[in-house]
């Protein structure tokens, strides 16, 4: 969840000194790693709510068929 987290506020929060493209590359790489670090298999609210915030920052980068298919795995 922490990593969510440190997802989120590097995209939306903190300008990065290379400028935009390295903030979204950076913000790309920790959405693949707290991906991850999600055990699906195990149904537990912060799991779900990890899932949520990997959506948002999915639809956030333009990537809606993964978001798509991230909402899809909260629900079923």
């Amino acid at each position: 969840m922490s990593v969510v987290t440190q997802l989120l506020s590097v995209y939306r929060y903190t300008p990065h000194p290379t400028g935009y493209q390295s903030a979204v590359g950076l913000s790309e790489s920790f959405a693949s790693m707290s991906r991850k670090e999600i055990d699906t298999d195990e149904p537990a609210i912060d799991t779900l709510q990890a899932l949520l915030l990997l959506v948002m920052a999915y639809i956030a980068a333009g990537k809606g068929k993964k978001a798509y298919m991230l909402l899809g795995t909260c629900f079923f």
